[in-house]
């Protein structure tokens, strides 16, 4: 493999080699992102995008207008994707709840996106703040929820659920979250299950730059001065049999026929899509899921 100028944003090596081509969703990344290749590491195996080459100013110009608006990464129109967003909050509540010494009073949450996982914590824990330093502005006060960055801490709880794999630099990004939890305060993580470098949930690489599997997850947090990690597994759906299922839809689009005689089918049934079961660990589960405590800090 061709060997290229680059640092791993997991362990500092330089020796990353080019692996395949970053597979885009819009041309705002794509110009964000001129490189356009999808590296690994030989020391530490983690599978990214040459992060020396984005500028941090820019993407974050771009998650600002472009992320949803020209990429259309994520939606919350149907009840299908509102289900699924409950559905992982639910999942992030009960991997925490576990590991809780007391009642939690601030929970923090790192890019709450749409605001489903601070709801779900809200509902379990009544009494807590519920900061976040990003929600979607239609959600702006949900639930009392107010603006607050790490560094205003301690957290009794911080959650970091898909993004960061959307970070540059992760290990600094762990490294403050650390030290904002307070003491036997707990962070949740969750990010997509990459450990093959192929993105399933979107089906494209845009935007993400780091690639984690359960061995590169596993050293960024245990590499984390302080930190503890309590427990780490997959969830969801198996990845490969979503693999399988979305080259079928591949195939059946081909086929014009096809989805009207679905719809025709469906037709008339009514009723709300049960929640799926997110919080059971699965074998090769589409989402890769890690609680840690903090421990000791010398």
């Amino acid at each position: 493999m061709e060997q290229v100028l680059g640092k791993c944003i997991n362990c500092g090596g330089r020796d990353l080699r080019l692996k395949r081509a970053y597979v885009f969703q819009s041309d705002a990344f794509r110009k964000l992102y001129p490189d356009g290749g999808v590296y690994d590491c030989p020391s530490c195996g983690l599978i990214q995008a040459n992060a020396q080459t984005i500028d941090n100013d820019g993407l974050t110009r771009y998650y600002q207008s472009a992320y949803r608006s020209e990429a259309g990464i994520t939606s919350n129109e149907s009840n299908a994707m509102k289900t699924h967003y409950a559905a992982r909050g639910q999942a992030l509540l009960a991997a925490v709840r576990v590991h809780l010494s007391r009642p939690p009073t601030r929970i923090f949450e790192v890019g709450a996106g749409y605001g489903y996982n601070l709801a779900a914590f809200g509902e379990a824990f009544p009494d807590a703040a519920l900061l976040t330093d990003e929600l979607d502005l239609e959600l702006q006060g949900a639930m009392g929820t107010k603006g607050a960055q790490l560094e205003d801490g301690p957290y009794d709880i911080i959650i970091m659920s898909h993004v960061l794999e959307h970070f540059i630099d992760p290990k600094t990004m762990i490294a403050r979250a650390t030290s904002a939890l307070a003491e036997d305060g707990v962070i949740v993580i969750e990010v997509p299950n990459d450990e093959d470098g192929i993105s399933v949930i979107t089906a494209c690489d845009e935007p993400h730059i780091g690639f984690f599997g359960g061995e590169t997850l596993a050293k960024l947090l245990n590499d984390t001065p302080g930190l503890d990690v309590q427990a780490q597994f997959t969830a969801g759906p198996n990845k490969a049999a979503t693999m399988k299922r979305q080259k079928l839809k591949r195939y059946l689009s081909y086929i014009s026929f096809v989805f009207p005689l679905v719809r025709r089918l469906r037709k008339g049934k009514s009723g709300v899509a049960s929640q799926p079961d997110y919080i059971t660990p699965t074998p090769g589960g589409l989402f890769l899921r890690a609680v840690a405590k903090v421990g000791s800090r010398a």
